[in-house]
């Protein structure tokens, strides 16, 4: 059912498919492991961990401790605490559902009827327009730039970038950050020009 929930989540397209999609993969394949490892390993660490008959060894009173705290219980699905509420909190549901499982049919299929007009905008933008005022410039040059070169270049940026009316100031930037988590190299710049407002805009 999680998994379904993600299908329109993959049915995204431009921007925010690119931002979304990696999200719906990287959880459906985590509950893909998840289940495989559910149904191999873990019966197997179960069998390995738990101890369900008692422990017979020496010195006795070591024995009766562990077979105190050591040893497994098993309780069935109804004398178990957690099953115990589980339970009465769903059977209920359970029972109405199925005595009305027309009803609960219906329901299920107007919901999806009601998605059908949100189905013919696929396509269409989802990202609202942003006005920031400002422009992220991140032009690329030949790799294995040197930095003094990547300097002159981002200079050379600046000065022509300062040539037009609507600007009013810029930032730029060679290589990356000391961070891990920008990994861009030398031969991309990175320039934050900030733009006056649109009344104070004139044609060139």
């Amino acid at each position: 059912m999680i998994a379904v929930a993600f299908l329109p989540v993959l049915s995204l397209e431009s921007i925010e498919g690119r931002m979304f999609k990696p999200l719906a993969y990287t959880k459906n394949l985590s509950m893909l492991v998840a289940a495989v490892l559910a149904i191999t390993l873990d019966p197997a660490l179960r069998l390995l961990f738990t101890h369900m008959q008692n422990f017979n060894f020496r010195p006795p009173w070591l024995c009766r401790l562990t077979n105190a705290h050591g040893r497994g219980h098993h309780l069935s699905r109804g004398k178990a605490p957690i099953s115990r509420r589980l339970i009465r909190f769903y059977e209920p549901l359970v029972t109405w559902s199925l005595h009305r499982k027309w009803w609960v049919i219906g329901g299920a299929l107007a919901l999806v009827v009601l998605t059908l007009p949100v189905y013919a905008h696929l396509g269409s933008e989802f990202m609202p327009p942003l006005e920031e005022g400002a422009i992220l410039y991140m032009p690329s040059t030949m790799p294995g730039i040197s930095i003094g070169e990547a300097q002159k270049v981002l200079q050379v940026t600046d000065r022509i970038i300062k040539g037009f009316p609507k600007w009013t100031g810029s930032w730029g930037r060679r290589g990356r950050a000391e961070t891990a988590t920008d990994p861009a190299p030398l031969s991309m710049l990175e320039t934050l020009i900030t733009l006056k407002p649109k009344s104070q805009w004139r044609l060139i």
